[in-house]
């Protein structure tokens, strides 16, 4: 069985070696033939520059737990996935307009292969075809699958049910910024479609799926999954949040975001709401170190941090009742239970 530890170099190099032969065997189609060397180069570094490839590690344990697939057909599947995510994260760089994507250039920035605004203009048609080409990749991994038609017919089925969910997500969370109504209910709504689901309940689902579980225990594994990846969203809340008020992120979209960071939403609607708008908009008009504090001041006396984190852990440990209930041995219990307990912080 392929080790679902993150230390296990053996999983690292065989998913990197599917992630780099599936976008090469993209870029090396006739069509793309008169694509300059330069660009397919910049793409097949991006592809490649790291990431904790936790959506192909939830699929292999959740694989794993049920009847695991043959090595190359499982392999092939998870690095889908991860195409599927990079697809993302390309396209929430491009929305963003953010420099950056694991401390090292995002794709539009690397693709600005010419001076001033004609750089930055195609940087951004390359990076967008781009991410389009790696969804149809994703897709294109599933339907190649070496399973029965029909099991990865409904495979990807919900890989692309979860598409349109996280695209909704994505609409709604665009629509809502500066926004000054804020609602606690539709900042957890979003973490469900915008992380929850396409991070932790499809990798976890499809697993199974393809591992020939039943429907119920799909179902079990896709309510595990959100469970978990709500969880995993406030803690980044928590952390993106802090990374703001203490100087760490002074990105623009940092601040422009914030109205649905939970801690910071639970803040508006506590007692002390026009305080802490008064306080905030001054940080917005001056965010010098003291105007910061004063915010982060008000959220940790009207218990913010404290509300969030609480409602981290418990949705932790909600997921372990999950765990629980799955018709799987004890043994991958604890693979799944001891994956999620890593990826937290509390």
């Amino acid at each position: 069985m392929l080790n679902y530890n993150s230390s296990n170099t053996s999983l690292k190099t065989i998913l990197e070696t599917e992630l780099k032969q599936k976008i090469s065997s993209v870029l090396n189609m006739p069509s793309f033939s008169g694509v300059s060397d330069e660009v397919k180069n910049r793409i097949l570094k991006f592809t490649l520059n790291g990431g904790k490839r936790l959506r192909p590690r939830l699929f292999i344990i959740a694989n794993s737990a049920y009847h695991e697939l043959e090595r190359k057909t499982q392999m092939s599947a998870a690095a889908g996935l991860e195409l599927f995510h990079l697809f993302a994260l390309i396209h929430d760089d491009l929305v963003d307009g953010s420099p950056q994507r694991r401390g090292e250039p995002s794709l539009h920035e690397l693709l600005k292969l010419k001076p001033g605004k004609a750089g930055e203009r195609d940087g951004r048609s390359l990076a967008m075809i781009t991410g389009d080409l790696i969804f149809a990749e994703a897709c294109r991994a599933f339907t190649n699958l070496n399973v029965p038609v029909s099991i990865k017919n409904r495979a990807l089925q919900k890989l692309l049910e979860v598409a349109i969910t996280t695209g909704g997500g994505a609409l709604c969370e665009i629509d809502l910024r500066d926004c000054p109504d804020y609602d606690s209910t539709i900042t957890r709504k979003l973490h469900c479609h915008k992380t929850a689901e396409y991070s932790f309940s499809i990798p976890l689902t499809l697993g199974g799926l393809l591992g020939g579980c039943n429907t119920e225990e799909e179902n079990k594994l896709f309510t595990l999954g959100r469970i978990a990846g709500r969880a995993y969203q406030i803690r980044d809340d928590l952390e993106d949040l802090e990374a703001l008020l203490s100087g760490n992120d002074k990105s623009i979209e940092a601040q422009r975001d914030v109205f649905q960071n939970l801690p910071f939403v639970i803040g508006l609607e506590s007692d002390r709401e026009k305080v802490f708008k008064s306080c905030w908009n001054n940080y917005l008009e001056n965010p010098i170190s003291t105007n910061a504090q004063k915010v982060m001041q008000i959220l940790y006396d009207c218990k913010a941090f404290d509300s969030a984190r609480k409602e981290m852990q418990n949705l932790f440990l909600e997921s372990e009742k999950q765990i629980n209930l799955l018709d799987i041995t004890t043994s991958d219990k604890q693979k799944i239970y001891s994956f999620l307990e890593k990826i937290f912080t509390f």
